[in-house]
């Protein structure tokens, strides 16, 4: 009879215990964690203003040659630039920069820029063209971690593929 109380101590004990989901923790899995950190897997550039501000083309006879630009809310402190740009861009297509080196975005909770530029040769007399940004909040409570970001602002269309570590 002993043993009999005891194994239904122990196992009513281990049935009290919840495992939840990723990111989250408390007695009902239903506090979110703060990130540690947010990395940005990928990033598909959906739409972009197909002209510059004065409605003329972004290079002189064709599309733009795009690429994005990560900072912290402070625009002159690059995160991560791509290193490459796709070549006369159609405005209308999905281009995807995939990061060869990390992309941490470490204070989760505060504010990140990203900017899509039109690469002119990024020299003195030949600058590169700021087409559009976007502030964002790499965590936002209470959204549940999603996978993808979606930014929309007036000039561009951006979805920021992330991953969550805690």
């Amino acid at each position: 009879m002993a043993s009999l109380l005891l194994i239904s101590l122990i196992l009513g004990l281990a049935s009290c215990g919840k495992n939840c989901d990723e990111g989250f923790t408390g007695k009902n899995c239903d506090i979110e964690k703060i990130p540690t950190k947010v990395t940005i897997t990928k990033i598909v550039v959906n739409a972009f203003a197909p002209l510059d501000p004065s409605q003329l083309q972004w290079d002189i006879g064709s599309g733009a040659d795009i690429y994005p630009v990560v900072t912290g809310e402070n625009t002159a402190n690059v995160v991560w630039s791509a290193p490459t740009s796709y070549q006369d861009a159609d405005a209308n297509t999905a281009y995807t920069f995939e990061p060869e080196i990390v992309l941490d975005l470490i204070y989760p909770e505060k504010y990140y820029t990203i900017m899509l530029m039109d690469n002119d040769g990024g020299t003195i007399f030949n600058q590169d063209d700021a087409i559009a940004t976007a502030v964002f909040l790499p965590y936002n409570a209470g959204q549940s971690f999603p996978e993808v970001i979606t930014l929309n602002s007036q000039n561009m269309e951006v979805d920021l593929h992330v991953k969550y570590a805690w």
